[in-house]
């Protein structure tokens, strides 16, 4: 082998061995200390893992430190039911202001915990959102938009999906479900 090419092999083996690899990092904030059946933890952690993110289950106690979202970029909070704490929702807050990516699970009812924390954050950082109203019993089928349904992991709709409560925002927000009822 020439010396010229060897010398472009060395160089092309270090540059790939020394570039930055970036995996997404997910956090998925347990739903089952509410209620053993509340699993949207598991759900949501297995979805994260077989789209290939860097995944997590963590506790609600994870979000006292906002150092913990330091290396997060998109976080799951996936109860409506459980509630944070003055200190997680400023760290919440802060990790979204900073360009993290946030869901929050939210429920049928206005005065479930989800619901208020997801209005307070979009407001607090200059969106806008109302709850519009509420469905009851089966809402299906319901369709799965962008950026959830991708060509990459084509979800198309959901075919169970119990109450539910719909709202309006402005370009903060991404809208990723839509009943077709």
């Amino acid at each position: 082998m020439p010396n010229f090419t060897k010398t472009n092999l060395i160089t092309a083996l270090f540059l790939l061995f020394t570039l930055p690899s970036y995996a997404i990092n997910v956090v998925v904030m347990e739903s089952q200390s509410y209620h053993g059946a509340q699993t949207m933890d598991i759900n949501w952690y297995n979805a994260a893992l077989a789209i290939g993110y860097t995944t997590s289950m963590e506790e609600y106690s994870f979000l006292d430190d906002a150092c913990n979202l330091k290396h997060t970029d998109i976080l799951i909070i996936s109860s409506a039911l459980l509630t944070l704490t003055s200190q997680q929702l400023d760290n919440v807050r802060e990790f979204v202001r900073l360009g993290g990516q946030l869901y929050i699970q939210s429920e049928y009812l206005y005065t479930h915990s989800g619901n208020i924390i997801f209005k307070q954050l979009v407001e607090d950082l200059g969106g806008s959102f109302d709850w519009q109203g509420q469905g009851a019993g089966q809402q299906v089928p319901m369709a799965v938009l962008d950026p959830i349904n991708t060509s990459y992991n084509s979800i198309d709709q959901l075919n169970y999906f119990w109450y539910g409560t719909y709202g309006e925002g402005d370009h903060t927000i991404v809208s990723f479900l839509q009943f077709n009822g």
